[in-house]
């Protein structure tokens, strides 16, 4: 593209957004009458400085500067400034460092606003800016793709995505024209080039750490997982859309007035910049409606089937419990009457203001520019996933049986635990409710379980005598002698400890037994008071249980200190559970 006809399409844009953004472009003030005022606090810049070349935002607490353009002048030059409700922007023309006053006159009121310029500290080379910018909107081509193909290979409609895939073929042509347009650029008009682009990288920069956060916590989500905490994901990518959304809309009227500014452009260089600006933003536009798609793709509510898989309890017995819910996507009727729960309101109020706007924004570029991208309604059917429920959003309450005790056990990987114990000597049945609370995504769920807890498990005849599955012996990290026993157990498990003193051996006590023969002996004999023992890893019903006993000598191994400490001694190790059923009697 040449620079006549670059110069006539920007002309086309800002012919368009006058018509978009107000009634009529002019370029006149309104001049004061000898009983104007002045106000020099109601409008401020929102950074404090600002570099040549660079679009500056204007806020005032209320809208004070209507609806018609305006202009005004800094350092005796004059700035054409688009107002739009509380804000207002115009493009910082090339001046040197220094404080400097813009004045506009606007309903019979003379605006004063002090603005700081401070150029670019060690700008780079134009080549620079050039490919970067160039890089990153390659890479945001191929993003954009990736999430077409995904969502439509999930499910999603063809007719929503494919024409993203247009879209960025389109800009990818512009990009193309740009380069083309850059190269041709005299060396003069590249440093312009540059200043321009490093003026305002920094709203671009911003838009693109937004949405690659947004990006990276979205596409984390699954569809199915193991236990996890769902919910804290989906509150960082809601959270991340959320933010992403607002600053988008807050930054549309800037892309758009910058647009409006283009024919006013100092220079070539100039033009430039702001037109590789301009179309940056709308590569994001594009990349937050693929990553908005990937989340909205996703079940984020859980709204019913709250479930457990259903058991009968053992006195004592640690049990592990899977829940479940069922979690759906956003659909029309939530437009309407909102999801339920803080979070998943705040995010559809944002998703539907962002639709308009966003729609709104891509309806009112020049043709040219427009991409083929819209929101469209959502769908009038929702889709689920069943997924496990974290437990810290999951209590256990209102016992129906007061002889019995529930108590729920978190676990660090997300999962529960169940303990039930009584003091009765008959089985006991009860109900109880689970619930799942989290304002932020729901009103809650409950489920009422009925089971019972078998008081007397031994009665029942389907306890067996634990298993020992491996031993071995080393010095722990305590330096003592630890011999491990892998084990395990139905039932109610083993009883995992030592003792104390003398018991009769017929007995539970001493649950966790180390038996010893030594030279000479008829038999082997319990090693009384002889050591301590304890669950090292897992439960009663699977793990590891440890035996401490002496501690390691220097310079050898466990076995080995155990040997030089009792010579010639053998050993046997032993496990039972609380109906006194022995394991087989296992050497080491």
């Amino acid at each position: 593209m040449d620079s006549t006809a670059l110069c006539s399409l920007m002309r086309t844009i800002t012919f368009l957004l006058c018509l978009i953004l107000v009634p009529s472009c002019n370029n006149t003030s309104e001049d004061p009458d000898p009983d104007s005022t002045t106000d020099t606090t109601a409008l401020k810049t929102i950074k404090s400085q600002h570099a040549p070349y660079e679009l500056v935002l204007l806020r005032s607490p209320k809208s004070i500067l209507g609806t018609q353009p305006l202009e005004g002048t800094i350092n005796e030059i004059k700035v054409q400034i688009t107002p739009k409700d509380t804000l207002a922007c115009f493009m910082l023309p090339g001046l040197t460092n220094g404080p400097y006053t813009l004045r506009l006159t606007a309903n019979n009121t003379v605006y004063t606003v002090p603005v700081v310029v401070v150029a670019v500290a060690n700008l780079q080379s134009p080549e620079t800016y050039f490919t970067a910018a160039e890089t990153q909107m390659l890479r945001n081509f191929t993003q954009i793709n990736t999430h077409a193909d995904a969502l439509i290979q999930d499910g999603g409609l063809p007719a929503d995505y494919l024409p993203l895939k247009q879209d960025v073929l389109q800009q990818a042509a512009l990009l193309s024209e740009y380069k083309t347009r850059f190269q041709n650029l005299s060396a003069a008009d590249k440093q312009e080039f540059a200043r321009a682009m490093a003026a305002n990288a920094a709203v671009d920069a911003e838009f693109e750490s937004l949405t690659a956060a947004f990006t990276t916590s979205a596409t984390a989500l699954r569809s199915t997982q193991a236990v996890s905490d769902y919910e804290a994901g989906v509150e960082v990518s809601m959270g991340h859309f959320i933010t992403t959304a607002i600053f988008t809309a807050g930054h549309i009227p800037l892309i758009l007035m910058g647009a409006k500014l283009l024919v006013a452009a100092p220079n070539p260089g100039v033009l430039l910049a702001l037109a590789l600006t301009v179309g940056s933003f709308e590569v994001h536009l594009l990349q937050l409606y693929s990553i908005t798609g990937i989340l909205l793709s996703k079940a984020l509510k859980p709204y019913e089937g709250l479930d457990l898989n259903q058991t009968v309890f053992q006195l004592g017995q640690e049990l592990d419990v899977a829940v479940t819910a069922k979690y759906r996507t956003f659909f029309q009727g939530d437009e309407a009457t909102f999801p339920g729960g803080s979070l998943l309101n705040a995010g559809m109020a944002q998703f539907t203001s962002f639709r308009s706007s966003f729609n709104e924004i891509v309806n009112a570029l020049p043709q040219t520019l427009r991409p083929s991208t819209r929101f469209k309604e959502l769908r009038t059917q929702y889709s689920t996933s069943v997924r496990n429920v974290f437990n810290r959003y999951l209590r256990v309450s209102n016992v129906s049986n007061p002889n019995v005790t529930l108590t729920q056990l978190n676990q660090a990987d997300g999962g529960i635990r169940l303990r039930a114990t009584t003091s009765a000597t008959t089985n006991q049945p009860f109900s109880y409710d689970l619930t799942y609370t989290n304002g932020k995504f729901s009103n809650g769920l409950t489920k009422r379980v009925t089971t019972q807890l078998i008081a007397s498990p031994c009665s029942t005849g389907t306890v067996t005598a634990p298993v020992i599955n491996g031993t071995q012996v080393v010095c722990n990290a305590n330096n003592i002698v630890s011999i491990q026993i892998a084990f395990t157990a139905n039932g109610p498990g083993i009883l995992p400890s030592g003792g104390s003193l003398y018991c009769d051996p017929t007995q539970t006590c001493y649950p966790v037994r180390l038996y010893f023969l030594s030279p000479g002996a008829p038999a082997y004999s319990i090693a009384y008071n002889g050591y301590s023992a304890s669950l090292l890893s897992g439960t009663v019903n699977q793990g590891v249980v440890e035996i401490r006993f002496i501690s390691c000598r220097p310079n050898m191994s466990a076995r080995a200190s155990m040997d030089a400490t009792y010579p010639n001694y053998l050993w046997k190790v032993e496990l039972m559970n609380m109906c006194n059923q022995r394991s087989a009697q296992q050497s080491i």
